[in-house]
């Protein structure tokens, strides 16, 4: 059970993410995207 919890957790914390920025998103032709920039500032952070 405590394993399952576990993984309901972090889940969870999967979800948030995403959910976080897509009301971020304006859906319109503006040249900034708070979903990229989200993206790269992870993609940054993996190959450093």
């Amino acid at each position: 059970v405590r394993a399952i919890e576990e993984k309901v957790r972090e889940l969870q914390s999967m979800r948030s993410t995403p959910q976080k920025l897509i009301h971020a998103c304006h859906g319109d032709d503006r040249p900034d995207c708070p979903i990229l920039d989200d993206m790269a500032g992870a993609a940054d952070q993996v190959s450093a």
